[in-house]
């Protein structure tokens, strides 16, 4: 397939699909830090983080081993490598750009259900803290002038408060930092349910609400459990746990089937970025990007789940079309849409 690219006044190249393709020196400099920041990676890493090939990740791990960063290699289904720490890179500063950068994605996201945040203002001084003194008060004048979506206009200083987030999800997220094959207990309509073996897919924020997606490895099935519905987290017994190899063929064949196809055209495609659920993939198909086929999964058990994606069709515009979906879908939608017709006529 064919890659259309744009040069930026800055000299970086452009891909059509958004991202910026690094010259040989700044991806070797950010691959330097990729690997520094990691205590085991392998060459399919690189090659996924900086989209090269094997082939040349292999030629960049030579080079950046000759520049006197050491590196100690192993073989096998496990192999790859391991970081001997030096002192070859300087500490990392953030740039002015990059600062302000940060600071404003903190202020877009500040309203939103933010796990480990417990003080917003005492994260944003710091921030601010961290600026050159000359650019301190530039900081607090953009403050005044980004007007996001949460933003109070009489107080324009003033940030919002911030949503509890769900009791087990740093928990959550602070095991599935050492290890993904976990257990969990969890509430659902008042009973107590235990999987004492389970592999967490992904943690994800949707619709106001953090989710768990999981896949049960005694039952075979996955599953979202809404993270408020956890009562504890731990580790998963070793008489339980899976092989590596094991765990890949379970989640190989587990895989969720998309069973609703949608086509999205003009400002259906602006409504799908601005608001769409977790497992929908958007692929354009032509290079003017006005037209797109979007694939999702529905896990037709939850009735609130097939009404609130129904109502999410209906809110994408006329620029939709359902190329395919389940008969409950289907059902669902029809009888939305009548009771908006009888509604507003």
């Amino acid at each position: 397939m064919h890659t259309d690219i744009f040069v930026c006044h800055n000299g970086h190249k452009i891909l059509t699909n958004g991202t910026f393709r690094m010259t040989k020196t700044e991806r070797i400099i950010t691959m330097m830090r990729f690997i520094n920041n990691r205590q085991f990676f392998t060459l399919h890493n690189l090659c996924e983080a900086f989209s090269i090939s094997r082939s040349t990740a292999i030629r960049d791990l030579a080079e950046i081993q000759s520049l006197g960063l050491p590196l100690v290699s192993s073989v096998g289904p496990d192999g790859g490598y391991a970081v001997m720490h030096n002192q070859l890179l300087q500490k990392s500063k953030l740039t002015s750009d990059e600062l302000r950068a940060l600071i404003i994605s903190f202020l877009q996201a500040t309203d939103e259900q933010l796990p480990y945040l417990k003080n917003p203002r005492e994260l944003l001084e710091k921030l601010f803290s961290d600026a050159m003194p000359t650019e301190q008060d530039g900081l607090l004048r953009l403050q005044e002038v980004l007007l996001l979506d949460h933003s109070d206009l009489a107080n324009m200083r003033q940030l919002p408060t911030v949503e509890i987030v769900p009791k087990m999800l740093t928990s959550l997220f602070k095991i599935c930092m050492v290890d993904r094959q976990i257990s969990v207990k969890y509430s659902d309509h008042h009973q107590q349910i235990t999987l004492p073996a389970c592999y967490v897919h992904y943690i994800f924020h949707e619709h106001g609400t953090w989710y768990a997606d999981l896949l049960d490895e005694q039952k075979r099935c996955n599953q979202v459990l809404p993270v408020g519905s956890l009562l504890l987290t731990g580790d998963q017994s070793s008489t339980q746990r899976l092989s590596e190899d094991d765990l890949q063929n379970l989640i190989t064949e587990t895989a969720r089937t998309m069973n609703v196809q949608l086509e999205l055209e003009g400002t259906a495609i602006t409504n799908f970025h601005a608001n769409h659920f977790f497992h929908d993939t958007c692929t354009f198909t032509d290079k003017n990007k006005q037209l797109a086929e979007v694939a999702s999964y529905l896990d037709l058990t939850y009735p609130n789940r097939i009404q609130a994606f129904a109502n999410w069709i209906i809110a994408l515009g006329a620029g939709v079309t359902v190329k395919s979906a389940p008969p409950q879908l289907i059902s669902c939608l029809s009888k939305t849409v009548n009771r908006l017709k009888k509604q507003y006529g």
